[in-house]
């Protein structure tokens, strides 16, 4: 479906609204609701292709769009922010 619809953008037929893909992130080590919390968002502000980020102390839910990152590309950038990501 993913290759789908990624043709059908590139033709000009949808927008990239419609390759956005969720993911929620489990994370250790946070443990501060300020400073920490700042710091993962940060983190994933900075990886392209992320439209929005809801991040509390030991979670991330991140949109982000498929056809500009991935999954594993989020995992990176919380762990150079200097925390886990668990599966």
């Amino acid at each position: 479906m993913k290759k789908l619809i990624c043709l059908l953008a590139t033709l000009g037929f949808v927008t990239s609204t419609a390759l956005a893909d969720q993911v929620t992130l489990k994370i250790e080590g946070m443990t501060c609701p300020a400073g920490c919390v700042s710091k993962v968002k940060t983190a994933l502000s900075k990886v392209k292709g992320v439209t929005a980020s809801q991040v509390e102390v030991g979670s991330a839910q991140v949109t982000y769009d498929a056809a500009k990152t991935k999954k594993e590309d989020l995992v990176a950038a919380v762990e150079k922010a200097g925390f886990t990501v668990t599966k």
